[in-house]
This record gives structure tokens, C-alpha cells and sequence, in this order.
């Protein structure tokens, strides 16, 4: 995964924009929430929770 591109080839890295066109597409949606580690930022980590809906025709 990288931040603004998407690479060429299976197995490449995809972008962020990307990954939300594709679950759009498959009317699916993308949030993301800090996760509030209180160690990690001080080494330059950041952490965050993703949370993915389900497809309308997925909700049984």
C-alpha cells in the first residue's frame, strides 16, 4: 500500500484512493479512527482501527 500512487502488476502497491474507489464501487465504505496508543508516537508509529461496511445485498 502506498500513500498516493498505485504501482503496476499483481502483487503491487496500491493507493489509498484506490482502495476506497474499489470498495465504493462494491457500495462499500472505509472509516478510520486513532487508535490512542500512548507509546507509539514516540517512536514515530501511528496506529489507527478500520473499520469496513457491508455491502446493502451483503446485510442478511
Amino acid at each position: 500500500m502506498t500513500e498516493t500512487g498505485a504501482a503496476e502488476g499483481a502483487g503491487a502497491p496500491v493507493g489509498w484512493a484506490r482502495v476506497l474507489e474499489r470498495l465504493a464501487a462494491a457500495g462499500r465504505d472505509a472509516f478510520v479512527t486513532p487508535t490512542h496508543a500512548a507509546d507509539l508516537p514516540a517512536a514515530g508509529i501511528v496506529t489507527v482501527r478500520v473499520l469496513l461496511t457491508r455491502a446493502a445485498a451483503d446485510a442478511g
